[in-house]
């Protein structure tokens, strides 16, 4: 309801990936929710345009990452807080953030489609044992 709600009164256009589980309803889906725009296509076809990808728990977080595009967690009712260690300062300039409502959903979608960010701790870069290895160092 939030998102319908935010791509009608911001004029955002919003794709929606529908999990499998929920691929039944998806006429239901597309009458109840009008603003938004309902697609079944493989993620990596997805992803060639888009800007942001809104998440909370998905595997379409580290497929966007992997692919530069920054995240914004979404969690109205609060069930996950994948980020309450990080510090704001330290991880500011982080293409992912968590929120949990309306207005600061709609603050970092227009922060995050001004800035570009640096994906270096989110990707590998180099062959998977150097990867890792650098990746070890960052942890301990």
């Amino acid at each position: 309801k939030i998102l319908d709600k935010i791509a009608q009164k911001k004029n955002f256009n919003i794709i929606v990936k529908p999990h499998p589980n929920y691929m039944k309803f998806l006429n239901l889906f597309k009458k109840t929710f009008n603003n938004l725009k309902f697609k079944n296509l493989p993620i990596s076809s997805l992803l060639k345009n888009t800007e942001i990808t809104i998440s909370f728990s998905s595997t379409a977080i580290e497929d966007s990452l992997a692919s530069k595009i920054p995240v914004i967690l979404f969690d109205p009712h609060k069930r996950y807080n994948h980020l309450s260690k990080l510090s704001n300062k330290e991880h500011k300039n982080w293409p992912i953030k968590y929120v949990t409502n309306e207005f600061s959903l709609c603050k970092l979608i227009y922060q995050f489609k001004k800035k570009k960010f640096n994906y270096d701790n989110f990707l590998f870069s180099k062959n998977y044992s150097e990867s890792l290895n650098n990746l070890e160092k960052k942890l301990i």
